[in-house]
């Protein structure tokens, strides 16, 4: 909700432009997939469906950072917690070695937890890095940020009026795969 953010394509360009695959590899030891905003069982999603890119394309993450108006680059500040693990730290910094190639420059600030937390908490920073973990049910994981009447609605910055409708269809759905392409639209809308 802060500065170059604030625009879809600027947000969009940051995603097309990092190679999930290479932060696994690098900052995770090569533990873990790359996945969509859902991560679990049959709810797992691709990271780049509702995305214009279907992959890392840096060239077309430079356009779309020209076509926002920021060919020049920006600098934005990057919450990381430290003292729970050193995952955070290497993945903000393999983030901030791919963004800085479409002169995106992460400021990354290393806080401590109860500082971290309560910056977080009041949505007090341009973008930050957060270990929170998913169950298998995208609803209780997520629908706590992307509603308009979620716990952390503030910290995420986007609902809609679709996204409410989409979560509580999912909620109210009991067959899980009737509940597939609910959360796979919404998966959709959170990249896009």
């Amino acid at each position: 909700s802060r500065g170059p953010l604030q625009v879809k394509e600027v947000r969009q360009a940051i995603s097309c432009a990092i190679d999930r695959q290479e932060l696994i590899d690098t900052a995770l030891l090569g533990e873990g997939v790359p996945t969509g905003p859902f991560v679990e069982g049959i709810f797992a999603s691709d990271p780049y469906d509702g995305l214009p890119c279907d992959g890392p394309d840096q060239d077309l993450a430079r356009q779309l950072l020209a076509d926002a108006g920021y060919e020049d680059g920006f600098e934005i500040e990057t919450i990381i917690i430290t003292g729970e693990s050193d995952a955070s730290i290497n993945v903000g910094q393999n983030l901030q070695s791919q963004l800085a190639e479409i002169g995106v420059d992460l400021d990354l600030q290393q806080l401590e937890t109860n500082v971290y937390v309560d910056r977080w908490l009041e949505a007090d920073f341009d973008s930050a890095l957060s270990e929170n973990g998913a169950g298998p049910d995208p609803h209780h994981t997520y629908a706590k940020y992307f509603t308009s009447t979620g716990n952390f609605q503030n910290v995420a910055g986007l609902t809609t009026p679709e996204l409410d409708e989409l979560f509580a269809e999912g909620q109210a759905t009991t067959d899980p795969e009737a509940r597939v392409p609910i959360y796979n639209e919404i998966s959709r809308i959170l990249l896009d």
